[in-house]
Parts: C-alpha cells; structure tokens; sequence
C-alpha cells in the first residue's frame, strides 16, 4: 500500500476497536513517512511484519527493509541485482555511511521513461 493509506489507516476513528491480529504482513512504500505514522502502525498492527520499500514505481523495488519499533534510522536491505550509492549533488562523489546526499540506483529493472515522454524531460 502506498504512504498516503498508511497514513489515513493509523488515523482511523475508532480503529483500535477492531480485531487486526490477524494481520501478520504488511508492506509499504511510495514516499517518505512520518515517524509517528510508524509508530501508530506498529501499535495497530502488532503481529505483522511490516516492510517499507523504496523505489517501487521506477525501479520495481530497489530497496526493502523490516521496520523494527525501536530502531527507525534504517531503510532497508539493498535487493537483488541491484547497485545503490549514496552521491554528493554539487560534487558527484560518492559519499559515506551516514553522510546526506542523493540516492543513485542502477537495475535491470530501471523504468526507461514514461510513455510518449523521456526523463530528460
């Protein structure tokens, strides 16, 4: 599901009055969210697993990783046949552990364009 369910999801009225215990799964992606969106869906959903992924649209999915309740620093684990590099805008290096920069993906399964339009674009 995309972020902006899970974020109407935790704010449901009355949500916590039904039995979701029975959800043991759950992944979700899109776009950035809120700590306190993450938070909420732990506490509601407290069997599940629940995933967050990056890059879903353009690169069917480069990066996956298991949300942990205590720990939100982490984004996930780099998926298969994928290259990930973290790279300084102004200077295109590539940067380090926990320096701010933009993400760079290569894949095979890299979106080429939108239909009738390039990136460049």
């Amino acid at each position: 599901m995309g972020t902006s369910v899970v974020n109407r999801f935790t704010k449901l009225r009355d949500i916590e009055k039904y039995d979701l215990s029975s959800v043991d799964l759950v992944t979700y992606g899109d776009s950035s969210t809120s700590r306190e969106v993450i938070q909420n869906l732990c506490k509601l959903l407290k069997n599940a697993d629940i995933y967050v992924r990056y890059g879903a649209t353009m690169c069917g999915t480069a990066l996956i990783g298991l949300i942990k309740f205590d720990k939100f620093d982490f984004c996930g684990k780099i998926f298969f046949n994928t290259e990930v590099k973290v790279v300084d805008l102004n200077t295109k290096k590539i940067l380090g552990p926990n320096q701010k920069g933009e993400l760079w993906i290569r894949t095979s399964r890299l979106m080429l364009g939108y239909c009738e339009k390039s990136f460049g674009d």
